[in-house]
């Protein structure tokens, strides 16, 4: 491309020479921009060596920039990564697996030995019992009917002490001893005994007895 040796003003039609072109490339006479374009000065004022511009290019938009391609595994490392990562998520699923298997097998552990202590302690407690021959356990209170031991009960719930000191001192009930042997009948969470050849019966609550 032949340099341009003069400019005419596509305003007011005025020419002038290229070394007479101002620097800002704006007309004197009517101060319209010589080139029409800031964007193709460079091109029309390129020196004589140097290379020959895309006539199209300066017309064209700004392209955007291409996105970042995501980051993805070379091919040789994507099969052993998938692996990798299976084997891990294997070992986590089994480790929570034991976990809880161990839990279970604690926690069973547990209330077997909690029953079988149980059964020891009642098998002492009742050893030299007769079968169907119980054992009361003491701090319980036992009355001389199931009424009267109704009304102890409700006394109880209502944290009336001084209602039940009244029975007790009317002789209606009595505090149990610990480890009396008496017979038992149960009847809906409650128990009446007698003791061994007495005719006196008494009403308690069904936790106050031990039975073999």
């Amino acid at each position: 491309m032949k340099p341009i040796e003069s400019i005419t003003c596509p305003s007011c039609g005025v020419e002038f020479r290229r070394e007479d072109v101002p620097k800002n490339h704006l007309c004197p006479v009517c101060g319209a921009h010589l080139f029409g374009s800031r964007k193709t000065d460079a091109a029309i004022l390129r020196s004589p060596d140097a290379p020959a511009a895309d006539p199209t290019a300066a017309a064209k938009p700004d392209a955007p920039s291409a996105a970042p391609k995501p980051y993805t595994l070379p091919p040789s490392w994507a099969r052993p990564v998938k692996i990798g990562l299976g084997l891990l998520t294997a070992a986590i699923l089994a480790a929570s697996w034991y976990g809880n298997s161990r839990l279970e097998y604690l926690l069973e552990h547990n209330r077997v030995a909690a029953r079988a202590a149980e059964k020891s302690a009642h098998d002492a407690k009742t050893s030299h019992l007769k079968p169907g021959q119980c054992v009361t356990n003491g701090g319980f209170f036992a009355a001389v009917s199931e009424e009267v031991l109704d009304r102890v009960m409700t006394y109880q719930r209502q944290r009336d002490l001084a209602a039940i000191g009244k029975l007790m001192d009317a002789g209606l009930v009595i505090t149990l001893a610990t480890g009396k042997t008496v017979y038992a009948e149960h009847s809906w969470g409650k128990v009446k005994i007698r003791p061994p050849g007495e005719t006196i019966e008494l009403w308690t609550d069904g936790a106050a007895v031990t039975c073999k």
